[in-house]
């Protein structure tokens, strides 16, 4: 799970409680932080410091 730490849409605090929720059932959950100032954006303007972490994913 992406996340930034300014997001005013998706409070980082519900991310990290959606993720541990998530796990709770034995499903593996990577937490990413994205590092920017530009809140909810960083989803779009900052993805490529996930490059590594989504690419793991999608093989």
């Amino acid at each position: 799970m992406l996340y930034s730490e300014n997001d005013l849409v998706f409070a980082p605090e519900g991310v990290r409680r959606t993720a541990e929720l998530i796990e709770t059932d034995g499903t593996d959950v990577t937490l990413e932080t994205l590092e920017s100032n530009r809140g909810h954006l960083d989803g779009v303007l900052s993805i490529e410091q996930a490059s590594d972490t989504l690419r793991a994913f999608l093989q």
